[in-house]
């Protein structure tokens, strides 16, 4: 099995997390980071992982993937976007104008758009979209977003609604199609 946070490179690299859902919950992050060509490898792994934790009733852990995925610069990230249903949902029209990846959740909508961000301008683009609050502020903390692939214990799936090409996007989706079917279901 990988060793989690062991040579975190983002360069280049499909970067995942490890967390406790919740914005203030106690970030406990643990992060991995692997080749492109490797994908099947690993993908493989985080599902046993994932069903682990979907089994494990003692606590909540999510799989999600981070922001600074396949950037050649270790500093620039893609457009990475939350909403919640309780502070707002955006525009889905505006959404699908900048062709990006629309998901929806139980309770909100993520959005992913290959992109060459800094940090500065991630967190701006968060701001103008109109995103959680909690959401950029867990962006600052930990330098990079990162959106759930995961289900939630309770049976909260990920569905893409809007998909485009892309080595991200198709990374995302196998994540994400590959972690919905809960212990091999």
């Amino acid at each position: 099995m990988t060793e989690w946070d062991k040579d975190y490179n983002n360069v280049g690299s499909i970067c995942v997390t490890l967390y406790m859902p919740g914005y203030d919950a106690d970030h406990r992050d643990q992060y991995l980071s692997f080749p492109p060509d490797t994908i099947k490898r690993y993908l493989k792994e985080i599902k046993g992982i994932s069903d682990g934790l979907l089994s494990d009733g003692d606590e909540e852990f999510m799989i999600g993937i981070n922001s600074d995925s396949l950037q050649i610069d270790r500093h620039k990230h893609n457009l990475f976007l939350e909403w919640d249903n309780e502070y707002g949902l955006p525009e889905f029209k505006g959404l699908i104008e900048l062709d990006g990846v629309i998901s929806e959740t139980q309770n909100g909508v993520h959005f992913i758009k290959e992109d060459n961000l800094s940090l500065d301008e991630l967190i701006a683009e968060q701001r103008d979209w109109g995103c959680c609050h909690g959401f950029i502020s867990s962006t600052k903390k930990k330098g990079f977003a990162c959106l759930r692939m995961s289900p939630k214990p309770e049976g909260n799936v990920i569905k893409i609604a809007n998909y485009h090409d892309g080595l991200l996007y198709s990374i995302y989706k196998g994540f994400v199609k590959e972690l919905g079917k809960t212990n091999g279901k």
